[in-house]
C-alpha cells in the first residue's frame, strides 16, 4: 500500500495516461483499503476454521452496515474521497470486531491485543513514510522517474522492514523460516 501510494501518480500515468493523474491522491488513499479488507477475510477464515461462524456474524454485519452507513455519511460531504474513506473505515472497524471475537474465544490471551497495538504502530509509521515521500517538493527534487522509483522504492522497503522488525511483527525466526523455505524451493527447482 505504501509503495503504490508513493507511486500513485506514476502508476496512473503509465496505465491510464496523464488525463487521470489528478486522481493520484484518491489512489494513494484508496489503496489503504486493502490491508483492513485482507484482515477481515483472514479473520473470517480463522473464525470459520475454529467453528466460530456465528461469532463472526457481528464482524460481517459491521462490515455491511458500516459500509452503507459510511458511504451515506461521507460521500455527500467528501465525494470520491468519502467513498474511499468509507472503504477503509468500515473494514477497519469490522477487523477490530473480529479480533475482539477471536480474543474473547482465546480465553484471556493478550497476544491478539498486542498484535493490534503493534499493527497500529506499524501502520502509522508506514503512513508517515508514504506522506513524507509524497510531498510535492521532495518529488520535484528527483525529476527522473527511474531515479525516484529506485530511491523511493528502497526507502519504502527499508521503512517496511524497520517498522515490522521494531514492532515485533517480523521476528528473526520468521526471517530464518523464510530463508529456509526459499532455499528448499531453489534446491527443488535445480533438481527438475
Amino acid at each position: 500500500a505504501v509503495f503504490i501510494g508513493v507511486f500513485a501518480c506514476d502508476i496512473l500515468r503509465m496505465t491510464a495516461g496523464s488525463a487521470y493523474s489528478s486522481y493520484s491522491g484518491i489512489l494513494a488513499i484508496g489503496i489503504w483499503s486493502l490491508p483492513p479488507s485482507i484482515v477481515v477475510a483472514y479473520l473470517l477464515a480463522v473464525l470459520t476454521a475454529l467453528g466460530l461462524q456465528r461469532q463472526a456474524l457481528p464482524m460481517m454485519l459491521i462490515l455491511g452496515i458500516g459500509s452503507v452507513a459510511m458511504n451515506a455519511i461521507l460521500i455527500p460531504y467528501l465525494g470520491m474521497y468519502g467513498a474511499v474513506l468509507a472503504r477503509i473505515i468500515a473494514p477497519s472497524i469490522a477487523s477490530v470486531a473480529g479480533l475482539w471475537v477471536l480474543q474473547s474465544s482465546a480465553q484471556g490471551s493478550s497476544a491478539l491485543l498486542r498484535l493490534l497495538f503493534r499493527s497500529t504502530i506499524c501502520f502509522a509509521f508506514l503512513l508517515t513514510i508514504q506522506y513524507a515521500l509524497s510531498v510535492q517538493s521532495i518529488s520535484a527534487f528527483l525529476d527522473v522517474a527511474a531515479m525516484r522509483f529506485v530511491l523511493w522504492g528502497s526507502i519504502t522497503s527499508i521503512g517496511f522492514a524497520v517498522s515490522t522488525i521494531t514492532t515485533g511483527m517480523l521476528t528473526r525466526s520468521d526471517i530464518l523460516r523464510a530463508r529456509a523455505l526459499l532455499s528448499m524451493s531453489t534446491s527443488s527447482n535445480s533438481l527438475t
